[in-house]
């Protein structure tokens, strides 16, 4: 055997040595190699593993709140909207790599584009089908889309363009199950839409949310998920909600949620608009505005506020304009931001400050001529002026009055004289211009209104001391009847209800109730002014009010089965290039029905050539007699005859303390139908609406809820939650009474 020397064990040494090394090497290499790839070069298709595997705090986005009417009825919603497509090809099939060849065969061989069934006359029918739910689209457009899908083997054929509802949904689902059986190929993609159920029904200041991404006229992307205007901005914080956070873990190809923090849901708003008066103000508009077209008169712009006297709460209101085609639609809410030149409605302020200051009495007196008069250099007109300067002309008795004596103060605001106005705040103010105007801010008519985070203009008008080199001589005679002043349709309606309120100013608003998950908040009317001004002077300014309706310039909005009370404005419109050299004018009335004991103050404006206070009265006197006789009532001896014995309604609750009421009243309960408790379904919440207080109580408790929170008094007239809501025997139960 050869022995091996020392030189060659040194040698077979470093061979092992650097094959140990060699080999250390490339592996090293390697597992770098593989690391980096890991790294660098697969990381996103690392990430997009891990996300599908594991999630950690997800964001769960809450349900967005309702705006609901003062009586409950939905007005604006979240509701899901469907793209409705076919699928021509190979039907969808979630683990494709894992199907066998020959299921994948067979599938398609039974795809759409295929199947011996899916024939011309099954097209056509379909077409029909389509066309039958969407009439507006015909049965040879749908058929042209369905043919060219069906040539072309589309995989996403959409079928209708526009978003559909979910019920066309399920019924284009079910024509084409009929037609072609489970396989019928139909898809569709969803997206969360703001519906409006009650339509252009004070949709602006109900407000709009953009749901898309969109752009705006700069082509800059405008984000989704935002309230865009109206009370879903105002109200955007409540309505939201608070979004929660869960984490999602992929187990076994299925998703598990491990909830972390609970989304907290939208608030509901219940605002103060009552849906009857809203359409009432809507619909009368409308038609006065067809009327008017049919007079060769175009409004451009038409508006309408109710307001409940007592509270400020809006009831109504209307923003109508042209759109594109001419249709009259709610594009704006000049209504609230609008500031403009109010007009004659301006000068029962004027006299209110007057009256109030003692610079004039009931008994003072204007001699207003043929209806011209010059003042500072400028013709000051009333409006009856044309019509007797035409007839002095051709009778040729220039300078004979309209009138056959000097108007008093009452005569001035029931004929709207602006000459008769001037004169008197010229001659009681021009020296001290500043008291004038210290005294319409203290009647409150340029107070600035905050109306629960809705934007609203601020009232100005041109005051000496802030506007140098603008205030002139002539500057306070026209500013007593409603120029040099600025103001949206809101102020002066507040101003009016003010009057009709005695003398207290309500802040006007839109909300009554925010309906947490847990509680509700409920939103108390404000007082912004507990006095506009005092008592005497309020009671003949009422009186001058009436006096317009009942002889004056306001007489087509009164009517024979109440009293109204209010005024007429009419101003021309001032335009930058025109000025006030054209024909373009705001008509409008301020009042409040019944004047007896008012409860509702409106006021109607509208805009357009050659519009008058006459044409917004009109809208007016509609408004007050159909809210009159829907929305008002009268007492019981009015509804019942001489030989009718009213008997109590009684309700279900707790029958045993009902007959006991009767047998104290001496009616027999033979008389009446004495309902028996209502039933429910187990776990629901009862309907007590028109309840009293102890049966709703009694029906309530019965469930096992508990009533927590009672407001007001009378009947049940809101319930909290509401009735058919899932319930439990901890559900804490809030009803309103009325």
């Amino acid at each position: 055997m050869h022995k091996i020397s020392e030189d060659e064990k040194k040698i077979l040494g470093f061979r092992a040595n650097l094959v140990a090394y060699l080999i250390l090497l490339i592996g090293g290499g390697l597992l770098v190699t593989k690391v980096s790839q890991k790294m660098f070069m697969q990381h996103q298709y690392w990430l997009n593993v891990q996300a599908r595997l594991v999630k950690d705090s997800v964001q769960v986005t809450p349900r967005r709140g309702n705006l609901l009417s003062d009586e409950g009825d939905l007005m604006v919603t979240t509701l899901p909207e469907y793209k409705v497509y076919m699928d021509f090809g190979m039907p969808a099939l979630k683990n494709r790599n894992k199907v066998s060849k020959a299921v994948l065969k067979r599938y398609k061989k039974d795809s759409l584009a295929k199947r011996n069934a899916y024939n011309d006359s099954t097209r056509l029918l379909f077409a029909k089908e389509l066309h039958r739910i969407f009439p507006n689209t015909s049965t040879k457009h749908f058929l042209s889309k369905i043919n060219n899908g069906y040539k072309t083997q589309s995989r996403y054929c959409q079928l209708y363009s526009p978003l559909i509802t979910h019920s066309d949904y399920r019924e284009v689902e079910a024509a084409a199950y009929r037609l072609f059986g489970s396989q019928h190929g139909l898809t569709h993609s969803s997206q969360e839409i703001r519906n409006h159920p009650f339509g252009s029904l004070a949709s602006h200041t109900l407000g709009s949310f953009r749901t898309v991404e969109a752009k705006d006229k700069d082509g800059k992307i405008l984000p989704k998920d935002r309230p865009t205007a109206g009370l879903e901005v105002a109200f955007n914080q409540d309505l939201k909600g608070e979004a929660g956070l869960k984490k999602r873990r992929r187990i076994f190809n299925r998703y598990r949620d491990d909830v972390l923090i609970p989304a907290v849901q939208g608030a509901d708003i219940v605002t103060t608009i009552n849906v009857n008066m809203q359409d009432i103000c809507e619909t009368q508009l409308r038609q006065e505005i067809a009327t008017l077209k049919e007079r060769n008169k175009t409004v451009l712009q038409g508006m309408v506020i109710l307001m409940e006297v007592k509270t400020g709460y809006i009831k109504a209101i209307v923003n109508l304009s042209p759109n594109e085609n001419g249709e009259y639609t709610e594009r704006n809410n000049r209504a609230l931001t609008d500031a403009m030149e109010p007009g004659s409605t301006f000068k029962t302020a004027s006299l209110m400050v007057a009256l109030d200051d003692g610079m004039i009495t009931m008994k003072d007196s204007v001699d207003t001529g043929e209806g011209m008069k010059v003042m500072y250099g400028s013709k000051n007109k009333d409006w009856y002026y044309e019509r007797q300067h035409y007839l002095n002309a051709i009778n040729k008795t220039p300078g004979k009055p309209y009138y056959d004596h000097a108007l008093n103060v009452q005569e001035i605001l029931e004929q709207s004289s602006n000459i008769g106005t001037a004169v008197l705040i010229d001659k009681h103010y021009k020296n001290c211009p500043e008291k004038f105007i210290d005294g319409l801010k203290r009647i409150g008519i340029l107070d600035s209104i905050s109306l629960q985070g809705l934007r609203v203009n601020r009232p100005s008008v041109i005051e000496p001391s802030k506007t140098k080199g603008v205030w002139s001589k002539s500057t306070l005679p026209w500013m007593s009847f409603g120029y040099n002043s600025k103001m949206a349709p809101i102020n002066t309606l507040c101003f009016y209800n003010a009057i009709a309120n005695n003398g207290k100013m309500m802040t006007p608003m839109l909300a009554t109730e925010i309906q947490y998950e847990d509680h509700i908040e409920y939103l108390k009317p404000k007082v912004l002014r507990q006095h506009i001004c005092k008592a005497s002077t309020l009671r003949e300014i009422q009186h001058m009010l009436e006096g317009v309706v009942n002889n004056g310039t306001g007489k087509s909005a009164g009517n024979s089965e109440f009293g109204v009370a209010g005024k007429t404005g009419t101003a021309q419109i001032y335009l930058p290039i025109y000025g006030y050299a054209h024909k373009r004018k705001l008509g409008s009335f301020a009042g409040y029905f019944p004047s007896e004991s008012p409860r509702y103050s409106c006021i109607v404006v509208l805009e357009g050539a050659s519009m008058s206070s006459h044409d917004a009265a009109d809208v007016f006197g509609e408004i007050s007699r159909h809210v009159y006789a829907q929305c008002l009532t009268r007492g019981v001896n009015m509804a019942i005859d001489s030989i009718t014995e009213p008997t109590p309604k009684v309700a279900c609750g707790n029958i045993i303390l009902a007959e006991k009421a009767l047998d104290v009243l001496d009616i027999s309960d033979k008389d009446i139908n004495i309902k028996a408790p209502q039933t429910t379904q187990e776990y629901q919440m009862p309907n007590v609406y028109g309840m009293g207080l102890r049966d709703a109580i009694a029906t309530i408790e019965h469930t096992g809820a508990k009533v927590t929170q009672v407001q007001g008094h009378g009947k049940v007239f809101r319930q909290f939650p509401h009735a058919g809501s899932r319930i439990s025997n901890h559900t804490q139960v809030s009803i309103t009474l009325k």
